[in-house]
């Protein structure tokens, strides 16, 4: 009897041509780590301010991180026997993180709310001298929009992961 190999076949993975990387979905990804990234960076010099916003620049740089390995898992496409676990697991994750963004987004509303009316009680430290409380809110106000537009763009990734997989 002569052994069969096809498990091996079966574990390959095919790579996708770089024309991929202009796809609905590739762009999808790729916009919401950058738009991450923007929210790691303006939170980076209020972290000594308050401790949520440490938690809010460590979920940002995670889920950017996350966001562009599933580029990656997307581009270097997985077997057959594999793909439903792991497109499980995108799909469970990018609605999860399409969530924990809108609360993030209302958070720093709240916060927003509170240091426009002047209340800073709240937070441990005033902004760093070289930022001044204006300028701080209005990093607070961009990274609010960027937690906007990523909460939107991990639910089209979503959409798009549940509607297509890995097409």
């Amino acid at each position: 009897q002569v052994p069969s190999f096809n498990h091996i076949q079966e574990r390959r993975t095919t790579v996708k041509t770089a024309a991929w990387l202009l796809s609905p979905l590739s762009i999808l990804k790729v916009t919401v780590a950058v738009g991450l990234v923007v929210c790691a960076v303006f939170l980076m010099d209020g972290r000594q301010q308050w401790w949520p916003y440490t938690i809010l620049f460590c979920f940002s740089l995670l889920l950017a991180i996350y966001s562009l390995l599933t580029l990656i898992s997307h581009f270097f496409q997985i077997s057959e026997i594999e793909r439903t676990k792991v497109i499980s697991l995108e799909l469970a994750v990018n609605g999860i993180s399409c969530m924990l963004c809108l609360c993030a987004f209302l958070f720093l509303c709240w916060d927003e709310m509170r240091m426009q009316d002047g209340y800073w009680l709240h937070h441990s430290m005033l902004p760093p001298p070289y930022i001044s409380q204006l300028k701080w809110m209005k990093r607070v106000a961009v990274v609010m929009g960027a937690f906007l537009v990523n909460s939107t763009l991990f639910l089209f990734t979503f959409l798009r992961v549940r509607k297509d997989g890995f097409e």
